[in-house]
């Protein structure tokens, strides 16, 4: 993202430094941008739009982010070109200090790279802001989620001649609402009598479960807050 970033924003003037006449320090209105320049600002924009919807995963939530962004940056225009205007008019130049009547000159004679400039500053702002509030918002989001009661420490490897020891340890210290369920590990080597092998698969994400070992449980009764059971000998499923 930051290569994409910096061809598109920071290629463009580089390609036309080689090429800026001597006058351009003194006139602002010779040396402007080239169509070339003007090309490759297009297809960095157009690759920062194809990386948020990679990013995304998904067309819509992509075309979202994508939308978001472009209206984000002609709101932010909009104002730029605004307050613009309005600093004109609101500085009296015959009363106003000198250095306030240079500066407002300075932005008021190229409107457009004020414009451009606090869009910018603004839409990076709101990239940094809008990280902020969905990190503070799925923290809140998750905690809201989570019951009182949920469980905040998991023990395992608790080997078969410490158990007793080590429940009784939890009792002595206060806790009495635990689960304790046996272990063990285990490996998929066939489903329905046809066995499973990572070569059947084309996924990556497939292929790697299928190759390694799952820690596995088992209990002779359904526990009471478990919504997906399957007893033994039976092929019926509980569903959430």
């Amino acid at each position: 993202m930051g290569l994409t970033l910096l061809f598109a924003f920071g290629l463009p003037p580089v390609l036309q430094l080689a090429q800026v006449p001597p006058l351009r320090v003194i006139r602002r209105d010779i040396g402007n941008l080239k169509p070339a320049s003007l090309l490759v600002l297009g297809v960095g924009v157009a690759g920062f739009a194809a990386l948020l919807l990679a990013a995304s995963s998904d067309i819509k939530l992509g075309a979202i982010a994508v939308g978001g962004f472009a209206g984000a940056v002609l709101v932010f225009a909009g104002l730029s070109w605004v307050a613009v205007k309005l600093l004109r008019r609101a500085v009296n130049e015959t009363t106003a200090p000198r250095w306030l009547v240079l500066a407002t000159r300075q932005i008021g004679a190229r409107p457009a790279y004020a414009v451009v400039q606090t869009s910018a500053l603004a839409v990076g702002l709101l990239a940094l802001v809008l990280l902020v509030l969905l990190r503070t918002d799925l923290i809140a989001s998750w905690r809201a989620a989570t019951p009182p009661d949920a469980p905040n420490r998991f023990v395992i490897n608790v080997m078969p001649d410490q158990s007793d020891a080590f429940v009784q340890q939890l009792r002595t210290a206060g806790v009495r609402n635990l689960d304790w369920y046996p272990m063990f590990r285990g490996r998929l080597v066939a489903v329905n009598g046809t066995p499973v092998s990572p070569d059947k698969y084309a996924e990556d994400r497939a292929r790697r479960l299928v190759d390694r070992e799952f820690n596995l449980s088992y209990a002779a009764e359904q526990p009471p807050h478990n919504r997906w059971w399957r007893a033994a000998g039976s092929r019926k499923k509980r569903a959430p």
